[in-house]
Parts: C-alpha cells; structure tokens; sequence
C-alpha cells in the first residue's frame, strides 16, 4: 500500500483549499509511506465499522463511518494525477495554512487515502533556534521544516471515510451536513416548548454549545417530550438516579450548566443505571443494540 505514491499537503485559505505535493528523495518518500501504510492497516484492518451519526464515541476496536462522503476532487485529482500537481515552496504566508498531510493511490479500481491533521508543534520554523544532533554536538539548521508523525486521522476509501475522532476529523474536512445539529431558530423553539420551563432562557440560548445542540436536535427528532408526560419523566428519572423537576406540569430546565446538561442527557438517553453498583452515569456516547 503506498509504494509509489506522492505525499502532498491540504492548503487552507479563506474557505479555499489547495493541493501541493512535499518532493522529497526516494528514501524520504518510501518512509513516509510505509508509516503510512502500517497506520492504514492499523485503522481499517479488524474492526467494525460504525455508521456516523454524532452521538457515538467508538471503542479501540471500531472505526466509524460515514458511507457516500463527497470527497473535493482536487484531492481525487490530486492521488489520479500527481505529476500534474505543483510543488509545495514553504514561504512566511503559506507554512501556516497548511491543513493535512495526504497520501493516497488507486488499488483495484479502488481509491484509498490516508490523511493526517497536520498541528502547529509539526512546523520546524525558521524563527528560532533549531538544533539537531551531528557527531556528538548540536548543530543549528535555518531552514523551514515539518514533522510527520506515524499516525494517520482518517482514511477516505472507495467512497467511504474512516475515523477515529470526530474532533480531529472535523478540522480535516468538514463534517456538518453528516450529522444532525439544532439551529439556531431551534434551540429557540425548544426553549418555547409547551412542555418545558426554563430557568434562564436567554442565557440556554447562549450557552447552547455543539454538543447541546446535538443533544437538542436529538430530543426534538425523538419526540420525547410530547410522548411522555412531565410526571412519567420524572418517574422515570426518579429510576434512573435523576432528580427531574416539574412546575406547571413542566419539565424544569435549570440555569445552572452542569445540571442542564444532566438534564439534557437524560431527555437523550444518556443516562443510565449501573447494573450491578445501581450508581448513576452519564455517558458521552451512545449506540443502540438493536
């Protein structure tokens, strides 16, 4: 996997992306790619592939997945064609915008890329003081570096991309229109639900981050709230280790964050009992078994 492929960067500026291949010698290039390789088989060898949605964190031995990703065609045009790419000329304007790091070929009919998100500590600048171990003594190296680390974040393959880390993965390409996110016009009409009370609402407003807007789409979408009445939510809190509070035959959102978030959980079903200490726990994630 790799052996003859190119390693190129994702540039980022303005909303604009661009593709410049990093030239290197034959040795540099073959170690960068059997990294690359190992890390690929690391990723997608053995595990269960989990369908992305927003709500799941997987385990050691998943990898989620988005099926169908629209993949730019720069970075396809880029791994069909690479002698056709430009290379890439570090200079004070372009080394900060680098995104990601890429290599990628065309295998049975079958595209395969593996991306690394490329991180601040990875630039070697020409700013200060570099030094690099020759012979016993420390030597001072002005030129303009990066650093490529074994590890790769996602993998586009045959119309398919793999993760791990939702977080990472976002800051490569944007994931927004695969995963369901409360509007802004939403998280206002769920403060105005007739089966809630809040505290604050302008101040949920304000606060309503991500992932509570995540949460908010999720609980609207699953119609919770209208299927169950305030008192049977707070009975089933009540089982739960939850401690739901009603006004007005309300559901009671607090001010406070830490227990809106609880609260919020819990509406989203992430909130459980532990089978056998019966303690409380929320967890951050969340998959069905069925």
């Amino acid at each position: 996997m790799f052996e003859n492929a190119s390693v190129m960067v994702m540039l980022q500026d303005n909303g604009k992306l661009e593709v410049c291949k990093i030239e290197t010698d034959k040795k540099a290039q073959a170690a960068i790619c059997q990294r690359y390789a190992k890390a690929y088989e690391t990723m997608s060898g053995g595990t269960e592939y989990i369908p992305f949605d927003g709500n799941y964190s997987p385990n050691a031995d998943e990898t989620l997945c988005i099926s169908n990703f629209a993949l730019e065609d720069i970075i396809k045009d880029a791994v069909e064609t690479p002698a056709g790419v430009g290379p890439f000329i570090p200079n004070e304007t372009n080394q900060n915008k680098i995104k990601a790091i890429f290599t990628g070929e065309i295998c049975d009919d079958k595209m395969v890329i593996a991306f690394q998100k490329f991180k601040r500590e990875q630039y070697i600048s020409v700013r200060g003081i570099n030094l690099f171990f020759d012979r016993e003594t420390f030597v001072q190296e002005r030129r303009f570096g990066i650093s490529i680390s074994d590890e790769i974040d996602c993998i586009y393959e045959d119309g398919k991309l793999l993760f791990k880390s939702f977080f990472v993965t976002r800051q490569i390409f944007s994931l927004m229109e695969y995963y369901r996110e409360a509007t802004q016009g939403e998280v206002v009409r769920f403060t105005q639900m007739k089966e809630l009370t809040l505290d604050n609402p302008e101040a949920f407003i304000g606060q309503a981050d991500s992932r509570v807007r995540k949460k908010i789409a999720s609980i609207m979408d699953s119609k919770v709230l209208e299927r169950f009445s305030a008192r049977d939510i707070r009975r089933i809190g009540k089982q739960t280790g939850i401690n739901v509070m009603i006004r007005d035959k309300k559901v009671v959102i607090p001010a406070d964050k830490k227990q809106m978030k609880i609260i919020l959980g819990f509406l989203d079903e992430e909130v459980y009992k532990g089978s056998f200490s019966n303690a409380t726990y929320i967890t951050n994630s969340k998959r069905s078994v069925s």
